[in-house]
């Protein structure tokens, strides 16, 4: 699952665990990178 959210931002910095292991990538790189599904999670 993808917090639908981040596709209002031009770019997300995705981490996995240490500061060295940080990526910059857009909505749709992050989606299918990890088939993750977009869902609304939380009310605007």
């Amino acid at each position: 699952m993808i917090d639908e959210a981040l596709a209002d931002y031009e770019t997300t910095w995705a981490a996995a665990g240490t500061l060295r292991t940080v990526l910059l990538l857009s909505f749709d790189q992050l989606r299918t990178l990890t088939s993750g599904t977009p869902v609304t999670v939380a009310a605007a």
